[in-house]
């Protein structure tokens, strides 16, 4: 039997959210205790609390809650030897281990215009900026009007103290609007959690 193993996306979409894209449709037991099936995996190998999981309707969208301030950038998500509760649709072909895991990539959550010129943006886990020059903030950061990306939007960006706000500042031409929306770039490596050499978002 070729048993199905994690290797789609993991996202951190909040400090205590990860959302999980499952290879095949699959299903999740009734009252399964999620510890027993999904483990997050600090450095080491060492095993961190996940507080519940839930399979969405279309069957490969895995909703998987975790204790605030538990998660560190370069933490893996992998199934728990053995487990039996989250199989492939057909009820008995289950999920096993990855050699390494799903390394967990943040997403930012929101984005909120203060003033006429600054967007603050809320990240779901302390993070940092490997640079902070306009032409790396605009690599990292792309921002959209009516489905069309601005060019070069921004002058500067900075990461708050704790790392959980990222303030981006508008460049002369470009001027926030709500409805904008704010995402970060394919394969950008500048905007990073937990330290310069941690996941990039």
């Amino acid at each position: 039997v070729v048993n199905p193993a994690l290797f789609a996306n993991a996202n951190l979409t909040s400090a205590t959210a990860i959302t999980v894209r499952l290879p095949f449709a699959s299903t999740l037991a009734t009252g399964a205790d999620c510890k027993a099936v999904l483990a997050l995996l600090g450095a080491g190998g060492v095993a961190k609390n996940v507080s519940s999981c839930s399979l969405g309707a279309d069957g490969v969208t895995l909703a998987v809650t975790i204790p605030a301030a538990s998660f560190v950038g370069g933490d893996v998500l992998n199934i728990v030897p053995g487990q039996r509760a989250l199989t492939l649709a057909d009820g008995t072909t289950a999920y096993v281990p990855s050699k390494a895991g799903v390394l967990v990539t943040p997403n930012i959550v929101s984005a909120t215009l203060t003033n006429a010129t600054i967007v603050t943006v809320a990240l779901p886990t302390a993070s940092v900026l490997t640079s902070t020059a306009a032409a790396d903030c605009n690599a990292a950061v792309v921002i959209a009007r009516n489905g069309s990306a601005v060019a070069s939007p921004l002058s500067a960006c900075a990461v708050s103290a704790d790392g959980l706000s990222l303030t981006l500042t508008a460049a002369a031409t470009y001027k926030p609007m709500s409805g904008d929306t704010v995402d970060v770039a394919v394969s950008q490596t500048v905007l990073r959690a937990g330290s310069a050499t941690g996941p990039a978002y």
